[in-house]
Protein backbone atom coordinates (compact mmCIF):
# COMPACT_ATOMS: atom_id res chain seq x y z
CA UNK A 1 0.00 0.00 0.00
CA UNK A 2 1.50 3.69 -1.02
CA UNK A 3 1.26 6.06 1.31
CA UNK A 4 0.91 9.99 0.41
CA UNK A 5 3.73 11.69 -0.96
CA UNK A 6 5.86 14.31 1.21
CA UNK A 7 5.03 17.24 -0.74
CA UNK A 8 1.58 16.47 -0.66
CA UNK A 9 0.91 15.90 2.97
CA UNK A 10 2.81 19.27 3.29
CA UNK A 11 0.79 21.19 1.21
CA UNK A 12 -2.28 19.67 2.83
CA UNK A 13 -0.84 20.35 6.41
CA UNK A 14 -0.49 24.06 5.69
CA UNK A 15 -3.69 24.77 4.03
CA UNK A 16 -5.33 23.31 7.53
CA UNK A 17 -3.38 25.55 9.20
CA UNK A 18 -4.07 28.76 7.09
CA UNK A 19 -7.62 27.58 6.92
CA UNK A 20 -8.30 27.73 10.55
CA UNK A 21 -5.85 31.03 11.51
CA UNK A 22 -8.56 31.94 8.79
CA UNK A 23 -11.48 31.19 11.41
CA UNK A 24 -9.73 32.26 14.30
CA UNK A 25 -8.27 35.19 13.01
CA UNK A 26 -12.79 36.64 11.51
CA UNK A 27 -14.04 34.90 15.06
CA UNK A 28 -11.37 37.40 17.31
CA UNK A 29 -12.22 40.57 14.66
CA UNK A 30 -15.59 40.57 15.27
CA UNK A 31 -15.72 39.78 19.02
CA UNK A 32 -13.33 42.65 19.12
CA UNK A 33 -15.00 45.20 16.97
CA UNK A 34 -17.97 44.61 18.85
CA UNK A 35 -16.28 45.33 22.70
CA UNK A 36 -15.01 48.10 21.71
CA UNK A 37 -18.28 49.70 19.65
CA UNK A 38 -19.86 49.11 23.49
CA UNK A 39 -17.15 50.55 25.34
CA UNK A 40 -17.96 54.45 26.40
CA UNK A 41 -15.71 57.28 23.94
CA UNK A 42 -14.31 58.65 27.65
CA UNK A 43 -10.37 58.57 26.78
CA UNK A 44 -9.01 62.32 27.69
CA UNK A 45 -12.05 63.71 28.78
CA UNK A 46 -11.99 65.94 31.88
CA UNK A 47 -13.94 67.88 34.04
CA UNK A 48 -12.34 71.25 35.43
CA UNK A 49 -14.14 74.30 37.59
CA UNK A 50 -14.20 77.34 36.00
CA UNK A 51 -13.34 79.20 38.74
CA UNK A 52 -12.34 79.11 42.30
CA UNK A 53 -15.61 80.80 43.22
CA UNK A 54 -17.05 77.24 42.98
CA UNK A 55 -18.62 75.07 43.85
CA UNK A 56 -20.89 77.43 46.30
CA UNK A 57 -23.57 76.30 48.77
CA UNK A 58 -26.61 78.83 48.24
CA UNK A 59 -29.30 77.66 51.10
CA UNK A 60 -29.15 73.77 49.93
CA UNK A 61 -28.41 73.69 46.72
CA UNK A 62 -24.72 72.90 45.57
CA UNK A 63 -24.26 75.25 42.10
CA UNK A 64 -20.91 74.63 40.01
CA UNK A 65 -19.57 75.73 37.20
CA UNK A 66 -17.98 73.34 34.82
CA UNK A 67 -15.27 72.62 31.59
CA UNK A 68 -15.90 69.91 29.63
CA UNK A 69 -12.42 68.80 27.61
CA UNK A 70 -11.97 66.66 24.68
CA UNK A 71 -15.23 64.68 25.14
CA UNK A 72 -19.22 65.63 25.17
CA UNK A 73 -20.20 64.76 28.93
CA UNK A 74 -23.85 64.03 30.13
CA UNK A 75 -25.63 62.68 33.08
CA UNK A 76 -23.99 64.93 35.94
CA UNK A 77 -24.11 63.96 39.29
CA UNK A 78 -22.47 66.15 42.10
CA UNK A 79 -21.00 64.42 45.18
CA UNK A 80 -20.44 65.44 48.81
CA UNK A 81 -19.12 64.77 51.71
CA UNK A 82 -20.86 65.81 54.75
CA UNK A 83 -19.95 66.29 57.80
CA UNK A 84 -20.19 63.49 59.50
CA UNK A 85 -17.94 61.88 56.54
CA UNK A 86 -21.14 60.56 54.34
CA UNK A 87 -21.02 60.89 50.52
CA UNK A 88 -23.89 61.89 48.96
CA UNK A 89 -24.10 61.61 45.38
CA UNK A 90 -27.55 63.74 43.80
CA UNK A 91 -28.28 64.12 40.59
CA UNK A 92 -27.50 67.37 38.92
CA UNK A 93 -29.94 69.58 37.30
CA UNK A 94 -29.38 72.52 35.06
CA UNK A 95 -27.00 71.76 32.12
CA UNK A 96 -27.53 68.05 30.91
CA UNK A 97 -24.97 67.88 28.70
CA UNK A 98 -22.20 69.63 27.58
CA UNK A 99 -20.25 70.03 24.38
CA UNK A 100 -16.46 68.93 24.62
CA UNK A 101 -14.48 73.12 25.07
CA UNK A 102 -17.82 74.46 26.76
CA UNK A 103 -19.05 75.15 30.22
CA UNK A 104 -22.17 74.97 32.06
CA UNK A 105 -23.81 75.36 34.97
CA UNK A 106 -25.20 72.53 37.24
CA UNK A 107 -27.13 72.28 40.36
CA UNK A 108 -28.38 69.93 42.90
CA UNK A 109 -30.24 70.13 45.95
CA UNK A 110 -28.60 68.54 48.90
CA UNK A 111 -31.38 69.20 51.84
CA UNK A 112 -31.53 67.16 54.81
CA UNK A 113 -27.90 65.71 53.96
CA UNK A 114 -25.97 67.62 56.24
CA UNK A 115 -23.99 69.46 53.68
CA UNK A 116 -22.34 72.57 54.79
CA UNK A 117 -19.98 75.31 53.73
CA UNK A 118 -16.22 73.20 53.62
CA UNK A 119 -17.80 69.93 53.17
CA UNK A 120 -15.86 68.30 49.99
CA UNK A 121 -17.69 68.05 47.04
CA UNK A 122 -17.00 67.12 43.22
CA UNK A 123 -18.72 66.38 39.65
CA UNK A 124 -18.71 62.72 38.50
CA UNK A 125 -20.02 63.05 34.45
CA UNK A 126 -22.94 60.55 34.32
CA UNK A 127 -21.98 59.30 30.58
CA UNK A 128 -18.36 58.70 31.60
CA UNK A 129 -18.28 57.55 35.43
CA UNK A 130 -14.37 57.71 35.94
CA UNK A 131 -14.54 61.33 34.38
CA UNK A 132 -14.31 63.71 37.50
CA UNK A 133 -13.09 66.59 39.18
CA UNK A 134 -11.00 66.77 42.46
CA UNK A 135 -12.31 66.58 45.49
CA UNK A 136 -12.60 70.78 46.67
CA UNK A 137 -13.93 72.30 49.67
CA UNK A 138 -17.55 73.80 49.35
CA UNK A 139 -17.36 77.78 49.38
Amino acid sequence: MKGVSPLIASVLLIAITMTLAAILASFVSSYTQQSLSELESCVGGTITFTTADYPQLSGSMIVAIIDVSSVDMSGFKIEAINSTGDVNTVTATGATSISAGSSGTIRADFSGTGVIVGNRVRVVAGNCPDVRTTWVNLK
